[in-house]
């Protein structure tokens, strides 16, 4: 991956900042929500398969 480091100056300061909060808010924040959930379900999924599936 390519990192970039603008310059930041007077001029672009504000907009870069609002440009990277928007984005995590938007996007980066609830792409890892979904992730941890999913993981979390399927883990859930898996233990709840070997409990039910043992005979008492």
């Amino acid at each position: 991956m390519k990192k970039i480091k603008p310059e930041y100056n007077e001029y672009t300061k504000e907009l870069i900042e609002e440009t990277v909060l928007d984005s995590y808010k938007r996007l980066i924040a609830p792409s890892i929500e979904r992730e941890i959930r999913t993981s979390l379900t399927e883990t859930a999924e898996e233990k709840s398969i070997l409990v039910f599936s043992k005979k008492p």
